[in-house]
């Protein structure tokens, strides 16, 4: 089946430019060439600004898809992780913020996944989403590039970091409760007034 562009569909190609960023990020990280970090920092703040502007033109244009909803954060989970997996092997941050964060993505991929068996794609933009995908951001960004940095600052940023993310995450959960709540709470009244309607 030939490929057929369609406007409308610009941020998920976007989307999917910064997933193939992920490999390219990684082979380029330890590649054997001087300053290779730097090079991939450059990548991973070329990856940051498709995120803006994939979710930029979505908005902006009605341009919203269900498979955008879903590709757009696990481009910047995969993209995080592994970020934070390379800055761990050459030691520039401390495991337990690398643990942490898969966890937490682990359990919101299960947690979309099993959204999705129930027919429904529950997935809103929100300010502590944001805040936690910004400073996540900028804590690769700083480690990247200010080599000089001191252990006990990335570990302060590390804190501030894994807070905002266990926030947002507690956020999650209680919004998709309380949609999936909704939904029931719709059914049964369709379910009751099905029922009346045989009774009549």
């Amino acid at each position: 089946m030939a490929f057929k562009f369609k406007k409308e569909n610009i941020p998920n190609y976007i989307t999917f430019f910064r997933l193939l960023l992920v490999p390219v990020y990684i082979c380029v990280f330890f590649a054997d060439y001087p300053r290779t970090m730097v090079y991939a920092g450059i990548i991973y703040i070329v990856a940051g600004f498709t995120d803006l502007l994939d979710g930029y033109l979505a908005r902006k244009n009605n341009w919203i898809s269900d498979i955008g909803k879903l590709l757009d954060p696990l481009a910047d989970k995969l993209m995080s992780i592994s970020a934070l997996i390379c800055l761990l092997i050459k030691e520039r941050i401390v495991i337990w913020i690398v643990v942490i964060v898969i966890i937490k993505e682990i359990l919101m991929i299960c947690g979309a996944a099993f959204i999705l068996k129930k027919g429904k794609v529950y997935v809103k933009s929100s300010w502590y989403g944001k805040a936690a995908t910004f400073l996540l951001f900028l804590l690769v960004f700083t480690v990247t590039f200010f080599t000089d940095i001191s252990a006990a600052a990335i570990n302060v940023m590390c804190s501030f970091v894994i807070a905002v993310m266990v926030f947002a995450f507690v956020m999650y959960i209680v919004e998709y409760c309380a949609e999936i709540k909704k939904d029931m709470s719709a059914l049964s009244r369709g379910k009751k007034s099905s029922s009346d309607k045989k009774e009549d």
